[in-house]
């Protein structure tokens, strides 16, 4: 081959050292008698371009050899290898802080939209209701002197309900039963009496298909709840001192042997008036002399069935020693009947 020059383009993806070499060596068939200079250009899709010359040179061009690879022997360590520049790296994305978990959302009560204390006023009887938060309480004989169909004491879980603030009255039971049937006829605002438990519930059917609410006689869990003003620990509704009943309650010592207009007295710690004396009050419940005893916990509803409904709250007839508005008592559900106290709303129950 004559000695003269060749400018060789050679394009395609990266070749080594050794690789370049050995495309050289073709061109110039013998590289003992050529001098050979290469130059490299990286191009962004990171092909190369290497432009060759070749020229004449007095020695031979002898083909880089690679590296001896480290031998280690078992049992041996590597040799630490010399630090090599590490390549310059993208700077890592901005971390963006991750939102705190929203928090579980609290349980709902029974009555979401009612609040401890609220007023409801029934717009056809006038009838006025307290919405009573529930709870749970130690339902039974909590003085040791009650009579043995009020033990064992038991906790009992009550769901929220209305209860009415007093009394039903003559004159909102005339509204709906076109009648007065009381003992004691003195005026409108008088509690009602003389009212058979199934009376209450020919009652409570018509005030539910004109006013399109769901009243009914409360639970006797529900009324002693209510009555102890939440479930506290009250011997009679409002307190547990004999000395202020006359302040909360008409019975012997001063009732004068007759029923009185309802809301004379003190309320007691739920505002509701007359729970404890005055008239009688019927409960939901049939009557069972054990079943304190076997009550459940979660809103107990009574017996399944039984002779006798549960009456509530004393009278003006009875004195401090019977408990006015604590201790259970019967009567028939046909039989002469006492003073209802409801509880009522579209979507809760209304009790009398």
């Amino acid at each position: 081959m004559q000695d003269r020059d060749y400018l060789v383009w050679l394009h395609g993806t990266p070749y080594s050292q050794l690789k370049i070499w050995h495309i050289l060596r073709r061109l110039a068939y013998d590289t003992t008698q050529y001098h050979l200079n290469a130059t490299l250009f990286w191009i962004a899709d990171s092909h190369v371009i290497i432009i060759a010359y070749i020229g004449t040179r007095s020695k031979p061009i002898e083909p880089p050899k690679p590296e001896p690879k480290e031998v280690v022997k078992p049992g041996e360590a590597p040799a630490p290898s010399a630090p090599q520049p590490k390549p310059a790296e993208a700077p890592a994305p901005p971390i963006k802080p991750t939102p705190a978990p929203a928090p579980a959302p609290a349980p709902q009560p029974a009555h979401p939209s009612a609040k401890p204390g609220e007023r409801y006023t029934d717009p056809l009887t006038g009838m006025e209701f307290v919405f009573v938060r529930g709870g749970s309480f130690q339902m039974g004989d909590m003085f040791g002197d009650g009579s043995n169909d009020e033990k064992p004491v038991h906790e009992v879980a009550i769901s929220g309900f209305y209860i009415g603030e007093y009394e039903v009255t003559q004159g909102q039971w005339e509204k709906v039963m076109g009648n007065n049937p009381s003992y004691f006829k003195k005026g409108e605002n008088y509690p009602v009496e003389q009212v058979s438990w199934n009376d209450i519930q020919e009652f409570t059917q018509k005030l539910n298909q004109r006013a399109g609410k769901k009243y009914r006689l409360p639970t006797e869990a529900e009324w002693e709840y209510a009555a102890r003003s939440g479930g506290k620990r009250e011997k009679w509704a409002g307190t547990s001192s004999e000395s202020e009943l006359g302040e909360y309650a008409w019975y012997s010592n001063n009732s004068g042997q007759t029923t009185h207009a309802v809301g004379q007295k003190k309320p007691n710690g739920l505002g509701l008036y007359d729970m404890s004396g005055n008239v009688w009050e019927w409960c939901e419940d049939w009557y069972g002399s054990d079943y304190y005893r076997n009550s459940p916990k979660s809103n107990p509803t009574g017996p399944s069935s039984g002779q006798y409904k549960v009456l509530r709250g004393g009278s003006w007839y009875r004195s401090t020693e019977v408990h006015p508005g604590i201790g259970p008592e019967l009567g028939q559900p046909g039989g002469p009947g006492l003073l209802p106290r409801v509880s009522v709303s579209s979507s809760f129950p209304l009790i009398f």
